[in-house]
């Protein structure tokens, strides 16, 4: 029962989660100075740093820099998400590529087995099949010899009895013992 080998594909297993790792962590790193920016900003914005007074300037943009931190600090997730997401499925890939070679591996040895046992084991089969019945006639016939043999003493036995009755004894007649040789 040979199962049919898994096909090899062109692209490793895991290649496009590999990409799309590598695609979301430029885009964490670029999230993250974004993300770094708009805090300066608000920091800025809010605060009154003393050499250079920024606030008032700054303080016309306070919701953009918010609305950008906020959207930088959800990207970030996001893409923090789908690195996970990519390594559990490159993961998942990888397993699934592993125990198909496994499985692969153990039928040929299954295989390989069959073809150097299943011969001989059949062999071994019928040779002792053959044996069981040469040893079964054997013991037909040593039953039958048994049963001959038997019958014979028998008659031997009452002729026995008859040569001891015609002699004029007045010995008591025994009684025919059973059968008590059993037969397997």
């Amino acid at each position: 029962m040979k199962k049919k080998q898994p096909e090899q594909s062109s692209l490793k297993p895991g290649a496009s989660a590999l990409k799309k790792v590598s695609i979301m962590s430029l885009l964490v790193r670029i999230s993250f100075i974004l993300c770094v920016i708009a805090t300066l900003g608000l920091f800025t914005a809010i605060a009154d740093l003393g050499i250079v007074d920024l606030t008032s300037v700054l303080s016309k943009y306070t919701w953009a820099f918010l609305t950008l931190q906020l959207l930088t600090s959800l990207l970030c997730a996001f893409a923090m998400s789908q690195i996970s997401s990519a390594n559990s499925d490159n993961l998942l890939q990888q397993t699934q590529a592993l125990t198909e070679k496994f499985e692969g591996r153990i039928d040929l040895v299954d295989d390989k087995v069959q073809e150097y046992l299943g011969e001989s084991y059949h062999k071994l089969k019928e040779q002792n099949e053959t044996m069981k019945a040469e040893f079964d006639l054997i013991r037909e016939n040593e039953n039958n010899k048994i049963i001959a043999e038997i019958e014979e003493l028998k008659i031997e036995n009452a002729d026995l009895r008859k040569k001891l009755d015609g002699n004029s004894s007045p010995i008591a007649e025994l009684p025919e013992p059973e059968n008590q040789l059993q037969v397997a």
